[in-house]
């Protein structure tokens, strides 16, 4: 199935869309065509096993390793865990960092109940 991602790191939060049988080494090829190989060869992409996180959390959550060697299924990247409402979070954690430099973006403005999945809608309950 069809899989979204949001990929943080820094400032940077770039949403992806591929299939969960694709190799985490895919994933990260498709990241160093966008920032630049040279800038992320050092990174370890990592993942909270809910794949969701909240940088306003007083609690940090733990990050894992993704096997690359594996597909994003068999990493627990699954597509209904990778909606497009709702991404699985992916980030990027260099040499010498505990936790990924990720910052917070402007909070958006909520959805139209025309853009919502049925089941969010409140006029469907």
């Amino acid at each position: 199935g069809e899989v979204f991602l949001e990929v943080l790191w820094g400032h940077k939060h770039i949403f992806l869309e591929t299939k969960e049988s694709e190799s985490a080494r895919e994933l990260r090829l498709m990241l160093g065509g966008i920032f630049g190989e040279s800038e992320i060869k050092s990174a370890t992409l990592v993942k909270t096993t809910s794949g969701k996180v909240a940088l306003d959390d007083p609690v940090p959550p733990q990050w894992n390793a993704i096997n690359e060697s594996q597909s994003l299924a068999d990493n627990g990247i699954t597509s209904m865990k990778a909606r497009p409402n709702d991404p699985f979070v992916v980030a990027l954690l260099f040499p010498g960092e505990q936790v990924p430099s990720i910052s917070s973006l402007s909070v958006p403005p909520p959805l139209p109940d025309s853009m919502r999945a049925p089941e969010d809608r409140p006029d469907m309950n």
